[in-house]
Order: C-alpha cells, then structure tokens, then sequence
C-alpha cells in the first residue's frame, strides 16, 4: 500500500465528513468505482487506521485464544468461539478469522453479521470460494471441515435459534438490509 503522508500544519487531517463527500461525489459519477476509490482513500488516514485497529483486535483474540485453551476475555468472554482458517477467495493466501459458532441440533454453524455492517465479512466470500476449511475449537488440534451456505429456508429456520442465544444478533439484523448468511461446518473426517 501506498504510503500516507505525515500530517503536519499544511496537512488537513481527513474527516468523516470529508470522505463521506468524496463517496458521495465518486457514486454520482461512476457506481462502479465506488469500491476502488474507497480503498484508494483508505491510506489518507480514517478507513484505513479503522482496518489496521480491527486487524490487530483479530490478531489479539487469536493469540489470546491460542494461548488460553479457546478462551477470551473481554467483551467475547463466555461465548463459544472458534477460530476460522479459510482460503482467500482472491489472494488465495491463508486468513485466520475469530467466529462465533453455534452448536444447534448437533450441527455447528457460523453467522456472517459483521455485526450488521452492510457487507458480508470477509470470511463469508472467503468460504463460498473455497469451503474446505481448518477450524480451532478449545484446546482441540485443528480439524477440516467443509462450510456449506444455508439456503433461505433453512437459514431463516435457524437464524431465530441463534437469536435465542445470542440476542445480539438479532440487532444486526435490524442493523442492515443485506440477508445475514448462515454457514453449517461439516467436518470431513
């Protein structure tokens, strides 16, 4: 990545609003940039500081998770995670990605909420790409597993299920228009 300019007394400071212009700007005269331009802008400080702090929040709870036998603290302490290596879709490179998972009805399933962002996370398009995946649970060795994407019926079945453990996912789904999807891991061994 490009790098970013040190900010001094000649170097406006990026604003949320600033950037929220530009997106607006870029949208009206080409939809289709829209993506592209926002990654470019990413470097002149606010989206990509935002990536790098998550980044490194992942990177935490990973290490955290590895060392501790599945547990982390914080704001995830008590709530089943496991973690996700998936394939990336594009770079084909490895992605480890702490998940929360369900175990409903005997079968483990992971939600792509990102929270209620208005995007899939990146671990969903990953495992749609390539569904043969590596999963961490607890202490455990990692195992394979293939992800399967849960058509709409089913996903619609299970996702009050989730809801009923995890209130929080039901205000994700208030959060965004995008249909939450639901992954079943199924181990391949």
């Amino acid at each position: 990545p490009p790098k970013r300019p040190h900010a001094s007394a000649s170097t406006p400071t990026p604003t949320a609003r600033g950037i929220a212009f530009r997106v607006v700007i870029a949208a009206r005269q080409q939809p289709g940039m829209l993506f592209r331009r926002a990654r470019a802008w990413s470097y002149d400080g606010v989206m990509a500081d935002a990536m790098s702090e998550e980044r490194d929040f992942n990177q935490r709870n990973i290490d955290e998770f590895r060392a501790n036998g599945g547990k982390v603290g914080g704001q995830f302490e008590g709530f089943p995670l496991l973690l996700l290596t998936s394939t990336g879709a594009k770079s084909g490179d490895q992605r480890v990605s702490p998940t929360a998972y369900f175990d409903i009805e005997g079968k483990l399933y992971i939600v792509g909420s990102a929270a209620g962002r208005g995007r899939d996370p990146a671990w969903a398009f990953n495992i749609r790409a390539h569904p043969d995946v590596t999963v961490e649970i607890g202490s455990d060795p990692p195992k394979a597993f293939t992800a399967h994407e849960l058509p709409r019926a089913e996903r619609d079945r299970v996702y009050p299920l989730v809801v009923e453990r995890a209130p929080g996912f039901g205000d994700y789904e208030k959060r965004t228009d995008r249909v939450i999807p639901i992954f079943e891991l199924v181990p391949t061994d």
